[in-house]
Parts: structure tokens; C-alpha cells; sequence
């Protein structure tokens, strides 16, 4: 959640002002945050199923939509108007992209706005937004990983009967255990 409301907040800055929002959901389809200009996040709020935090999205409840595709694919959609599934949504054009953890989906990030206003390049942000938010989260679980097996470091020093070379990534010698 962190991670990503932090790359939507950045996002943000690209799209204010064009009418368009930010949504991002977890693996089950629950909208938890919504970005986006105070005329579309209100008029989305108005939808017959508003569209806002604590929602469902999906396909199992709405059919084909930028949220449910993509968390149920694992691949990126953009739908113009009547490519959604319910009609209701077929003012709205959404690009959607899955966040990954260990090849499967665990969130999704879409960018919605008018129908009338729909662009190629939008799917490409949603997508890139998805990539950089899926490398942060595999950084950041690598890291806890490591984290982990930190305190059993001694312990499989100390099982060697010969000396440790510890070296970093440009192969300088950081650490000599003998």
C-alpha cells in the first residue's frame, strides 16, 4: 500500500488537470485509493455503482473492466467505452496493469477518464506505473529475506573450518572472516 499510493501520488502529477484519476486495488479487486481531479473522483462517486474506495471490480462482479481483466489475466487492458462490460461504464475509457509478486498478481493500478479523451499513451503509464511499483515490492521482500537469515550469519561462520571473502558488487573485498 505504501509503495504504491507513494507511485500514484508521483503519477498524479502527470495526469492533473487532463480529467483523468488514479485507481489502485489489491489481488481481490477492492478499490483502496483513489487520485484524480475533484470533478472526476465526485463524478465517479455518482456512477449508478459508484466507483470508490471499498468497491468491488472484479469480472466475477462487473465483467470486463481495467481493474478485474488484468488482476484476472495478469496482462494489461485498455477498454474504451463500450469494450466494458456494463453499460454504465461506457463513458468512462480505463487502462489497467497488474502489480506482480512472484509472477502473480497482487494489486492493479488503472487510470480512468472520459471516453472521449482516450489515449495510447495512457495504458503505457498505467504499465510502467505497474512495473515500477512490482520491482519496488520484490526489492522490498528480497530485502526482508535477507533480513531474515541476517541473525543465522554467525552461526554458518562459525561452521567453517576455513576463512570467508565477503565481496560486494564491483567484486572489492568488503569483509575477511579467517
Amino acid at each position: 500500500y505504501d509503495i504504491t499510493t507513494s507511485f500514484m501520488e508521483y503519477l498524479y502529477q502527470f495526469v492533473k488537470g487532463s480529467g483523468f484519476m488514479i485507481l489502485f486495488s489489491n489481488r481481490d479487486g477492492y478499490v483502496l485509493k483513489i487520485v484524480g481531479d475533484d470533478d472526476i473522483v465526485k463524478a465517479a462517486r455518482e456512477k449508478d455503482i459508484p466507483l470508490i474506495p471499498g468497491c468491488c471490480r472484479t469480472e466475477s462482479v462487473l465483467g470486463t473492466n481495467a481493474i478485474g481483466t488484468p488482476l484476472f489475466t495478469g496482462k494489461p487492458i485498455q477498454l474504451y467505452s463500450y469494450e466494458h462490460y456494463f453499460e454504465f461504464n461506457t463513458d468512462w475509457t480505463c487502462s489497467g496493469a497488474p502489480i506482480m509478486s512472484r509472477g502473480k498478481p497482487v494489486g492493479c493500478i488503472c487510470i480512468s477518464g472520459p471516453w472521449n479523451q482516450v489515449h495510447k499513451h495512457t495504458l503505457g503509464l498505467a504499465m510502467a506505473a505497474a512495473e515500477a511499483i512490482s520491482r519496488q515490492l520484490n526489492l522490498l521482500e528480497a530485502y526482508d529475506a535477507l533480513s531474515d537469515l541476517k541473525p543465522q550469519l554467525p552461526t554458518a561462520i562459525d561452521s567453517i573450518h576455513s576463512g570467508v571473502v565477503l565481496v560486494d558488487e564491483a567484486y572489492r573485498v568488503a569483509l575477511i572472516i579467517a
